[in-house]
């Protein structure tokens, strides 16, 4: 009597070892997901126009663009979205940390250049970089030209392309961010006035980076021919599903 019950957990234990095993193995022979970090500003973050915006209001994650990215995406992509009210493409920029205690003011810096790096490092390994940024380049109180812009944005691509460490160069989708407008939101009309014409310069200035530096390129205005929104900066959730769709076409062609 003994003897049989010694024998039956044995039976059951063996055969638990083999299923975890097996669960085990299908684990470690699943391919890995194609990880796409999406690197902007509050148009990637999904900032809801209206005429006061404060505080700040989100879409929620099916409304705006990278959701509806990665649901027309599937399931063999995980989308990364790494959008930052505010971000630039290389200047640094602590006004957003004013009203926090002065001991950390200092780390919250608006600068795109110096968090990029550390970001793909912890999403590693990444199979596409897609980078939007501009818009808040062209704001006057930054006092950048468009060469600067050029030069800024430039250094982002070349940081992706040179700080992987996983032996494989992720591709790089440069997006051209749509111009922008004056809008019914007196607060942005003053932060983006006099940098109108300078937004409407970023495409074809980004086409000719991606140009020379051998990378993707799409240009948001082809969807969003300006920004649509009350406050003229930010997009409508109509406007946010067209960019999400058209972005996911796109990456299907560069990434088959």
């Amino acid at each position: 009597m003994f003897s049989s019950k010694k024998r039956l957990k044995q039976i059951i234990f063996s055969q638990l070892l083999i299923i975890l095993l097996s669960v085990g193995l299908a684990c470690a022979a699943a391919p890995e997901k194609a990880g796409i970090l999406l690197y902007g500003d509050s148009l990637t973050w999904g900032f809801v126009p209206l005429e006061n915006p404060s505080p700040p209001q989100r879409f929620p994650y099916e409304i705006r663009w990278p959701g509806v990215l990665q649901n027309q995406l599937g399931a063999d992509f995980v989308v990364i979205e790494e959008g930052l009210n505010g971000r630039n493409a290389g200047v640094d920029d602590f006004s957003a940390a004013k009203s926090l205690d002065s001991s950390i003011q200092n780390d919250l810096n608006l600068n795109g250049r110096p968090t990029l790096l550390p970001i793909i490092r912890s999403h590693e390994p990444l199979a596409l970089v897609l980078i939007m940024l501009g818009t808040n380049d062209i704001r006057p109180y930054n006092q950048q030209n468009l060469d600067s812009i050029k030069a800024s944005v430039t250094h982002l691509i070349r940081i992706v392309k040179l700080g992987a460490t996983r032996g494989v160069e992720p591709k790089i989708l440069l997006v051209a961010p749509p111009p922008v407008t004056e809008g019914k939101s007196e607060r942005m009309n003053s932060l983006f006035g006099g940098g109108y014409e300078l937004a409407r310069q970023l495409a074809p200035a980004y086409q000719a980076i991606a140009q020379s530096e051998k990378v993707e390129f799409f240009d948001a205005a082809s969807i969003i021919p300006v920004a649509d929104g009350i406050d003229g900066i930010h997009f409508t959730p109509e406007a946010n599903a067209r960019l999400g769709q058209a972005l996911a076409a796109r990456i299907k062609q560069i990434l088959p």
